[in-house]
């Protein structure tokens, strides 16, 4: 069993973390389109994520966990909690079944502080192997805090800042620098461990142990990225109070002063008097909602950043990123999504490529602040094109919202959302006009329903055939918008074609112009 490391040890600069670097097996080489698993063993939850291969941003197909409370008596006896090793081995024998059902090639199967810290934790591994066949990877401190902060990476490419997990059984800390992992430290303030102390003794608890990492005066003024599943529920319960129209909390933001009003609101309330708001929540998972409050009084205090950002993307997606070519990891996470969303439900890829070409070519004015959003919306352009006519513009919006994408904040979620809504219907859902009154300013907003009304424009003129927009221009100038187009296709932009490209030409306030040659 892996020791606890020193103090000294956590606060290895950068240089001591590149050394550590050869401790990481080397990946398994597997096909890209193989399923790749991840179980992961922590001190409060056991999870099972099955995604769809080893790509940039693959779907998960499989994603269930148990909440076993592995490490709620660690404190204090030192073992794992006695009623939770059965839970656990059905929750594994169940994984391990499912694992084999979906075909489950390479499978990271890994363990972290509750079993790393307990005096019975090489014996329940042995345990585990027997009874489910899967042999649990103890991972150090370092090793946690490293794939960790390279989920998080993944999901914010170029990050810099503090990355801070926390589990049951401890915190995990690393300094972000443009996308390179830099200092780091594991502590043992996991919400299991401070769950029985007394609401003022978890904060200062947690405020000493920080108060030794002399480096965190390195990310003052720069973003915290939260990961951990107390931190996720304290964001569900402050977007449903404050009534935020995007249920999805990776990427939420809080200002610097709205997460230490709302971590110094938590730390001391009562989990039976939370209210998790429309999603619904577990009460054990609300019951870790005051611990970690506590912890991160002390971590904003420590740290001092500008804005608090939370992730869901951490250890699992870290270890599936660390597996990945490093051609692969440099790809665009939020391209790489919808471009596989296009594959399996647009109309074809092969049209959604052409109507990125088409919109890079066209660069009207009013899209050039959002000229990173271009290629995913001509991405998810057809994603409710199957459905009734009736459905597609409220289902576009909703399923673009909630999409489990990255590399997009809340507002850019709803800018696309808006777009591809506009795409199929100009009067939109009231949900769609409340979460873009809220998060987008005006001008945003009409830009977003302009890329809408071009992609609507392009469907129309091309029927959905590439061949078409490969032969079509469009441009603005002035006030003059032109849609150039081959002489062979000129009865195409009539009709509804016509209408889009006027909606479209009356948007940006120009005239419509066409010519073919």
């Amino acid at each position: 069993m892996t020791q606890q490391p020193s103090a000294t040890g956590l606060a290895a600069d950068a240089a001591a973390l590149a050394e550590a670097a050869p401790l990481f097996p080397a990946p398994t080489p597997a096909p890209a389109e193989t399923p790749y698993g991840v179980l992961d063993v922590g001190s409060n939850s056991i999870r099972l994520v099955v995604f769809e291969g080893l790509r940039r941003a693959p779907a998960p197909v499989f994603n269930e966990r148990e909440l076993c409370g592995l490490g709620a008596t660690l404190a204090e006896t030192g073992a794992l909690a006695p009623d939770a090793v059965e839970p656990a081995l059905d929750a594994m024998r169940r994984f391990a079944a499912a694992a084999a059902a979906l075909g489950t090639g390479p499978l990271d199967a890994v363990t972290t502080a509750a079993v790393r810290d307990a005096r019975d934790g090489a014996r329940f591994c042995q345990a585990v192997a027997r009874e489910t066949g899967f042999s649990l990877r103890v991972l150090s401190g370092e090793e946690e805090a490293r794939y960790a902060a390279l989920g998080v990476v993944s999901a914010f490419p170029g990050a810099s800042g503090l990355m801070a997990d926390l589990g049951g059984g401890s915190l995990e800390l690393v300094r972000l620098d443009e996308g390179q992992l830099a200092e780091h430290a594991t502590l043992p303030l996991g919400v299991l461990r401070l769950g029985n102390l007394a609401p003022g003794r978890r904060t200062a608890l947690a405020a000493g142990r920080l108060g030794t990492l002399s480096w965190l005066d390195k990310v003052h003024g720069a973003p915290v990225y939260l990961v951990g599943g107390a931190w996720r529920a304290l964001a569900r319960i402050h977007m449903a109070a404050r009534q935020h129209p995007i249920a999805v909390v990776h990427h939420y933001r809080m200002t610097a002063n709205e997460a230490r009003q709302t971590a110094k609101a938590y730390a001391t309330a009562d989990p039976r008097t939370l209210r998790p708001g429309p999603e619904g929540m577990w009460p054990s998972r609300l019951a870790t909602v005051p611990s970690g409050a506590a912890v991160l009084r002390a971590l904003l205090k420590a740290a001092a950043p500008s804005e608090v950002l939370f992730s869901a993307f951490g250890l699992r997606e870290g270890l599936l990123f660390d597996r990945l070519p490093e051609a692969v990891r440099a790809l665009d996470p939020l391209h790489d999504a919808c471009r596989a969303i296009a594959r399996r439900e647009g109309r074809s890829l092969a049209y959604a490529e052409a109507l990125d070409s088409w919109l890079a070519r066209a660069a009207l004015p009013a899209f050039a602040p959002h000229r990173d959003l271009l290629p995913a919306a001509a991405f998810l352009s057809e994603i409710a094109w199957r459905q009734h006519p009736d459905l597609r513009a409220a289902d576009a919006f909703t399923r673009i919202s909630r999409a489990p994408f990255v590399g997009i904040d809340h507002p850019g979620r709803v800018f696309l959302a808006l777009a591809v809504a506009t795409r199929y219907k100009s009067a939109l859902p009231a949900e769609a006009d409340q979460a873009a009154n809220r998060l987008l300013p005006a001008e945003a907003q009409g830009a977003a329903r302009a890329l809408g009304l071009a992609l609507r424009l392009a469907e129309k003129l091309s029927c959905g055939e590439r061949a078409v927009l490969e032969g079509s221009q469009l441009s603005a100038e002035g006030d003059r918008l032109t849609l150039r187009l081959a002489a062979a296709h000129e009865p195409l932009a009539s009709g509804k074609a016509r209408s889009a490209a006027d909606a479209l030409a009356r948007a940006i306030d120009c005239t419509l112009a066409l010519e073919t040659g």
